[in-house]
């Protein structure tokens, strides 16, 4: 005598998407002109609308080129400070420390130094090596908030991701959140993003990343 186990066959549900879109993510040259060429995608960071003109985009359409595509095949995703708030010393606050950190960042170097802003983050380096932290909120100079942030009141704010819309078909909103900014100031933060600028642009979305 044998046991015998029966198998019950069931149907594979259907993907909801068929292929996952794979993104790189690059900011010089070479990593820029291997997304044109083999990825769906590019995710960049900390980008000006003059740096996506003038290094993004030309690079996209030489990898694009090479493999015999579009270069509006591929999807460019910007991920974008802001820091918006009917309090406008509050924003630009927050935007100060925000943009102070990454701007120290070693993988921020080509867009600081393409824009010519080295010494303004240098500046910003030194004070956090002396002082610490709260060095951020009062050396971050405000060309480094005009080239790498969206920062101010609501209309201010509108009008400086027009910008970013106008040359951009994807831009994320990244909220504030590296210390010493609190957890509490970081959702508060993203709330506002959402509220003031997310319904209204379609081509935006905001991203929830708070401070532990």
């Amino acid at each position: 005598d044998r046991d015998v186990t029966g198998v019950q066959t069931c149907a594979l549900p259907i993907l909801a998407r068929p292929e996952i879109p794979i993104y790189l993510a690059g900011l010089r040259p070479l990593g820029l002109r291997l997304a044109g060429e083999i990825a769906d995608g590019l995710m960049a960071y900390f980008i000006s609308p003059n740096y996506y003109r003038e290094v993004i985009e030309p690079n996209i359409a030489r990898g694009a080129q090479k493999a015999g595509r579009a270069s509006a095949d591929v999807d460019i995703v910007s991920l974008t400070l802001c820091s918006v708030s009917d309090d406008r010393a509050e924003a630009m606050r927050l935007a100060r420390i925000s943009v102070g950190m990454y701007s120290c960042y070693p993988v921020s170097n080509p867009m600081v130094e393409y824009l010519g802003l080295t010494e303004d983050r240098d500046a910003v380096l030194q004070a956090m090596l002396t002082e610490g932290l709260g060095a951020l909120e009062h050396t971050t100079s405000d060309a480094l908030l005009k080239a790498f942030c969206i920062a101010g009141n609501p209309d201010e704010c509108a009008e400086q991701l027009q910008a970013y819309t106008d040359v951009m078909s994807h831009v994320v909103l990244h909220t504030p959140y590296v210390p010493p900014i609190t957890q509490a100031e970081s959702a508060a933060a993203f709330h506002r993003n959402l509220h003031a600028l997310g319904p209204t642009h379609r081509s935006v979305a905001t991203t929830a990343t708070t401070a532990n």
